[in-house]
């Protein structure tokens, strides 16, 4: 049994997204391959701008000027971030919070006149 919806569109589809949805869509999982790749974040907004503003001059949709958002972010090749800077980033942060931890162990003893 089929039921019909007066907001059906009157073409037969059963598409629920609209272009600018769907259009939104593919920008947002574009954005989620760019940095699944490891791209800063300058580089990512600068690469949704220029695609933006391609899609905006070209009148199409997002799929058919660039066609599957993961193929098209490796395609372009942008700068990652390496990951030894990532790591040495992470242990500088790690050897702080120890040194913090380390140095509340040590001063609070000092305050309340006890032996460190």
């Amino acid at each position: 049994m089929m039921t019909s919806n007066p907001r059906d569109p009157d073409n037969g589809s059963t598409d629920i997204r609209s272009k600018a949805t769907d259009d939104a869509t593919r920008f947002d999982e574009f954005t989620i391959e760019l940095r699944l790749l490891g791209v800063p974040g300058d580089a990512i907004g600068d690469a949704l701008a220029s695609a933006r503003e391609f899609l905006a001059d070209s009148g199409t949709s997002a799929e058919q000027c660039f066609g599957s958002s993961k193929r098209y972010a490796a395609e372009l090749n942008l700068p990652t971030i390496p990951l030894r800077t990532v790591n040495a980033l992470n242990l500088r942060a790690s050897l702080g919070v120890f040194g913090l931890f380390g140095f509340l162990l040590s001063a609070l003893p000092l305050v309340h006149g006890a032996a460190v």
